[in-house]
């Protein structure tokens, strides 16, 4: 995807208990004022896509057996 900067998603999952934790990390380093502009203009999208997605890679891990 070209953004104007430099973007990480990044995932983990890591033990609680009995089950699994999982953590959705979105980075952003914005490359000028246009880079800034982007970013903040798309927060609300954001809202909204972030979650969704997490929840549908749990729900995908759950439907493969996972804890």
């Amino acid at each position: 995807m070209r953004v104007p900067g430099d973007a990480w998603l990044e995932f983990f999952a890591e033990p609680d208990g009995t089950g699994t934790r999982f953590i959705q990390v979105a980075r952003f380093a914005p490359a000028g004022l246009f880079g800034h502009l982007y970013w903040y203009a798309m927060v609300p999208a954001h809202l909204l896509l972030f979650p969704a997605m997490a929840r549908a890679i749990a729900a995908r891990a759950i439907s493969l057996g996972a804890p």
